[in-house]
C-alpha cells in the first residue's frame, strides 16, 4: 500500500484507532510512543500507526489484512466505512 493511501485512509478512522492497531499486530507500547510522539494530531498518529504497520509486515500488509482488521474492530472503532472501502479499491496493488 502506497503512503499517500495510508495518509488519506489515516483521515477516515478516529476513535479506538488504538485497537486497529493492536488488530494489526502492533505492540501497545509502540501505539502509545507513536502517540506520544504526535500528540497534536490524531490523523498523524493514526497515519504514523499505518505506517509503522506497513514497515514491519512489508509485503504482508495488504489491502485485505487491513480490511480484515476493520471488520474485526468495527465495533470498538469509528471508521467511514464508506470512504475506506473507496479508497481500497483505488489502490493499485498492495
Amino acid at each position: 500500500m502506497q503512503y499517500k493511501t495510508l495518509n488519506k485512509l489515516s483521515s477516515e478512522i478516529g476513535n479506538g484507532f488504538e485497537n486497529l492497531g493492536i488488530e494489526l499486530g502492533l505492540d501497545p507500547a509502540l501505539i502509545e510512543q507513536i502517540k506520544n510522539d504526535h500528540k497534536t494530531s490524531t490523523q498523524l498518529q493514526i497515519f504514523h500507526m499505518l505506517k509503522k504497520w506497513k514497515e514491519i509486515e512489508k509485503d504482508n500488509a495488504t489491502r485485505d489484512v487491513l480490511r480484515k482488521a476493520i471488520s474485526e474492530t468495527s465495533r470498538c472503532v469509528t471508521y467511514n466505512r464508506d470512504a475506506i472501502e473507496s479508497l481500497l479499491k483505488g489502490e493499485k496493488g498492495d
